[in-house]
């Protein structure tokens, strides 16, 4: 579609997730999946830097207030930016091997009490820049703070199609990663819940 139609597809999602939790009892969980985009080609001679860029991506999260949050691309110059307007946040995630990029969970403070985290590998060794850079499964293991009940959590961002490596193939190895991670998680904690988001390319 053109413009005009993603608009209106991004209206009719925006009112549908408005609506959830509203006409229940149970409690809502809200998540969100969010690649901040660490790029430097922002048009700075328009005004606009990457500061006020990370700026601005903080205060969309803070406003959309999710409870738990995987964010992708994140570097430590964003989280710079965004701790003082995500101060309620806990921020864990380890960077990619090489580079300052991330893919962290942060979760509301007061909500969430850490009971695990850790990192696992997303790439193999199926292409030369996958093992020169291998991408990092950043997880946690998080026990509500009202109920008790505990929740695994994966941010994770997939190798891009690059060295003749195509992005179907590299997709279905980055997941068969992140699935056997997850079958590990809920194997030691009882088959508890889990949730993965991320930018899968």
């Amino acid at each position: 579609p053109d413009s005009a139609g993603y608009d209106s597809i991004y209206t009719i999602i925006a009112n549908w997730m408005a609506t959830l939790g509203k006409n229940t009892t149970k409690p809502v969980t809200q998540i969100m999946s969010y690649n901040v985009y660490y790029g430097a080609d922002v048009p700075t001679d328009k005004g606009f830097s990457i500061t006020d860029r990370y700026l601005k991506v903080a205060q969309k999260i803070a406003a959309e207030a999710p409870d738990i949050a995987m964010l992708q691309e994140s570097t430590n110059a964003f989280a710079a930016v965004a701790a003082p307007v995500l101060s309620g946040y806990t921020f864990f995630g380890e960077s990619h091997s090489g580079t300052d990029e991330a893919a962290p969970v942060i979760w509301k403070t007061d909500k969430y009490t850490l009971v695990e985290s850790g990192t696992a590998t997303a790439s193999g060794d199926w292409c030369a820049t996958a093992k020169k850079y291998p991408r990092t499964i950043n997880y946690v293991v998080l026990q509500d703070n009202a109920t008790g009940r505990r929740l695994i959590v994966m941010s994770v961002h997939g190798q891009p199609d690059m060295d003749g490596v195509k992005n179907d193939e590299a997709r279905t190895k980055t997941m068969a990663l992140v699935v056997q991670t997850v079958e590990s998680l809920r194997s030691k904690y009882d088959g508890i819940p889990a949730i993965v988001g991320g930018d899968f390319n």
